[in-house]
């Protein structure tokens, strides 16, 4: 087993933590190739991603990790060389990273008067319905106009954007703002679930909470998006030069 002089230590340490059949599969997969890690400011919150050529092997990662536990660095050096030569594998270092990520802002909150007011009575209405008022309210946006993500919840930054095809609809449509906030806050309240091949983000638990919204909430969501369309195509249409 030999690794070049100037390969990252930490990164040598996350192959080396492995059982010794993966870590043969590894070693024999990064034999004669450089091991690197960049920190920068370019990535949000504790973002990273591996890049890898014929003679490097490169995490670049948020400065936000220089401080972060060793194990569970480690766990994140595992997660991504797996991933790069599709090993599935779990550890317990990945465990530990999973842990944290999970639990990064859980606990995070929102400030009041840099949310849209229209997002922050949905907050409060889902959140006095479901949650009895007690989940802290995250940071919560208007995003791009999608009409096929009309939500998401960044477990890195606790954040919460949601489509901005919810700007200026009618009160009655507020049921399927609702519904997209109840369901990105079930997100922050249950987490997600890890195998040793992906992350289950939509698990049994978090289906069967989902349903006390409405049982027909995806054919009425279906409707909605459709006449939401015809709404927008012909604002879309004026502005054109």
């Amino acid at each position: 087993m030999s690794f070049n002089q100037d390969d990252s230590k930490e990164i040598i340490s996350a192959i080396l933590a492995f059982d010794d059949t993966t870590k043969e599969q590894i070693l024999k997969k990064t034999k004669g190739k450089q091991l690197v890690i960049k920190y920068n400011n370019k990535f949000r919150a504790y973002n990273a991603n591996i890049k890898y050529s014929e003679k490097r092997i490169i995490i670049s990662m948020s400065k936000k990790w220089e401080d972060i536990s060793e194990e569970i660095k480690k766990g994140l050096f595992q997660l991504l060389i797996l991933k790069v030569f599709r090993i599935k594998k779990k550890t317990k270092q990945i465990g530990l990273y999973y842990s944290f990520i999970k639990n990064l802002t859980k606990y995070s909150e929102g400030n009041e008067n840099e949310t849209p007011n229209k997002l922050l009575e949905s907050f409060k209405r889902i959140n006095k319905r479901f949650f009895h008022d007690l989940e802290s309210m995250p940071k919560i946006k208007y995003g791009k106009q999608s009409f096929s993500v009309l939500g998401n919840y960044n477990y890195h930054t606790g954040t919460i954007t949601i489509s901005s095809i919810f700007m200026k609809i009618k009160e009655e449509d507020n049921f399927f703002l609702d519904f997209v906030m109840y369901h990105e806050l079930l997100h922050k309240k249950l987490g997600f679930n890890s195998d040793s091949s992906r992350n289950i983000y939509h698990s049994k638990a978090f289906l069967k909470e989902e349903q006390k919204y409405d049982p027909e909430i995806e054919r009425k969501l279906r409707l909605f998006i459709s006449k939401r369309k015809k709404e927008l195509e012909p604002l879309k249409k004026r502005i054109v030069l």
